[in-house]
């Protein structure tokens, strides 16, 4: 119970400890092959991925603790830079009852091959049979927004807070999704999740582009998406929202500059095309 205790919290080493203790225990010594799933969660927690090899193909399915995620070895392989094993650890996993971790956790994966279309279907799929899933349906949003499709996004997020699901996170989804669509609602749905979480980086940006593409509040915008990109400095797509808005205040030097530090800071984030362009008119 002391291990598992400090697994919960994070705490891997403590919790490795108490369950190398308890395995070598005398009469009361715990079950060796569910042990082996601890110590490989927390080798997976502690990114030591060579330990976490070496206790892989000790596993027994049947011996996974319920506080250990299905997922955890898809996870790791993730991690570990592994997709392909990944793919087929989550489908090995999923024959003995889907779940959430392992459903978003095999759309992630085939995502990162570039298999979109294959990501969402996983999630639609997986969805029919739990579909008050919030975790699937905002990774499923998520990936339809990624396709050039928000009319479908809004529906999955939307669907979330009919279950009464109302954070901050999922009604900036939404006002985004409903700002890709040229929907007036985006700016009651920005400034609603402003006000429940006037803080969070993701909330501020997608506030600040919504009262700048919508409203055109300038002052606005200016202020969100600089508190945003303050926040999280190496959030390539905040930067470009915050050179944009440069931009659209005539501040052309500031917009050039924050441009090509949203490009330096990843070359290849979703607006990266555009903001190259908007280089190029710049210089």
């Amino acid at each position: 119970m002391h291990g598992r205790a400090l697994l919960a919290m994070g705490l891997a080493t403590g919790a490795r400890i108490s369950f190398e203790r308890a395995e070598a225990a005398g009469t009361n010594a715990a079950d060796a092959r569910m042990v082996d799933w601890y110590l490989f969660a927390i080798d997976a927690i502690s990114r030591k991925y060579a330990d976490a090899t070496r206790i892989l193909p000790t596993l027994d399915p049947s011996k996974r603790p319920a506080d250990v995620r299905a997922s955890v070895v898809g996870d790791t392989l993730v991690a570990m830079g592994r997709t392909d094993e990944a793919i087929e650890a989550y489908k090995v996993a999923m024959r003995s009852g889907a779940s959430s971790d392992l459903a978003v956790g095999l759309a992630t994966a085939y995502e990162s091959q570039g298999k979109g279309q294959t990501a969402i279907q996983t999630l639609e799929d997986y969805l029919k049979n739990t579909p008050t899933d919030r975790a699937a349906r905002m990774k499923l949003g998520g990936l339809l927004e990624d396709a050039g499709l928000p009319a479908a996004a809004t529906e999955q997020y939307e669907m979330v807070l009919r279950a009464g699901v109302a954070d901050a996170h999922i009604v900036a989804r939404l006002a985004r999704a409903y700002l890709r669509l040229g929907n007036r609602k985006s700016v009651l749905l920005a400034e609603r999740a402003y006000l429940i979480q006037p803080d969070d980086p993701f909330v501020l940006d997608i506030y600040g582009w919504v009262m700048l593409q919508a409203k055109r509040d300038l002052n606005a915008a200016e202020t969100a998406i600089g508190k945003a990109s303050r926040r999280a400095p190496s959030n390539a797509l905040y930067r470009y929202h915050l050179g944009m808005t440069y931009l659209a205040q005539g501040r052309r030097m500031d917009a050039l500059e924050t441009l090509r530090q949203a490009v330096k800071l990843d070359p290849d984030f979703e607006e990266a095309l555009d903001a190259r362009r908007q280089i190029e008119l710049l210089e």
